[in-house]
């Protein structure tokens, strides 16, 4: 099964609430993505307002690039790109509380602001993340631990092809980590920190098979 999002240019204001019904009126899509880098804007500036409320009413998804862009990496300037736009913190908590019927998801693990991301995902129950665009082993602990643990129900697999297959993403996924322990304001809740799975109860999700209040600490999660 494919789920599709389309691509709406936040700057045409009323032809962008126009081409979000048509996404989901006539074309079925399931949400909307953006790129804050590459569009130039700041999810939160009052403008875009009315593109949130109504995709909220429409029962759409908002999907955003965050933390670190791929284009312009490297070269002189970033190619123009300008990186304050992918900050989760303001930009992305501020509309998940002024539209907390909206569900967001806060696309790649948002380096620099790894740990913004991960509050942002803790505090509001309509924020995900997904995985996608970084090799497994490159994952900071705490992604790692709060992934296992407190937020398994709100973070996504994703590979972001074709720069990171599905089948390298997964079969990095399986091999095992080693246990790191980090400090946090839920310190204690990496009981049960064994392995990373690919688990059914979310049919794409990055989370265990079993609940984590389930397992025991030296319960392997089943792999898919």
């Amino acid at each position: 099964m494919f789920l599709a999002f389309g691509g709406v240019d936040p700057w045409k204001g009323r032809l962008a609430l126009d081409e979000a019904r048509r996404c989901k009126e006539e074309l079925g899509l399931i949400g909307l993505k953006f790129n804050p880098g590459r569009q130039h804007f700041f999810p939160n500036d009052p403008k875009f307002a009315r593109l949130w409320q109504t995709a909220a009413d429409l029962g759409l998804v908002c999907l955003f690039h965050t933390g670190m862009m791929g284009n312009g990496a490297g070269t002189r300037g970033g190619l123009g790109f300008k990186l304050k736009y992918t900050a989760p913190v303001p930009c992305l908590d501020d509309i998940a509380a002024d539209y907390p019927e909206l569900t967001i998801i806060s696309a790649h693990p948002g380096w620099p602001w790894q740990e913004e991301q991960l509050a942002m995902a803790r505090h509001k129950g309509n924020v995900y993340l997904d995985l996608s665009g970084w090799a497994p082993k490159y994952f900071p602990a705490q992604l790692v631990q709060y992934t296992r643990t407190m937020l398994q129900d709100r973070v996504l697999f994703g590979s972001d092809w074709p720069v990171l297959t599905p089948e390298l993403a997964k079969r990095r996924l399986r091999r095992p980590l080693p246990r790191r322990r980090v400090q946090g304001p839920d310190e204690g809740s990496d009981r049960g920190f064994q392995r990373w799975g690919v688990g059914p109860r979310g049919r794409g999700r990055l989370l265990y098979s079993t609940p984590f209040s389930q397992q025991s600490p030296r319960q392997e999660p089943k792999l898919d």
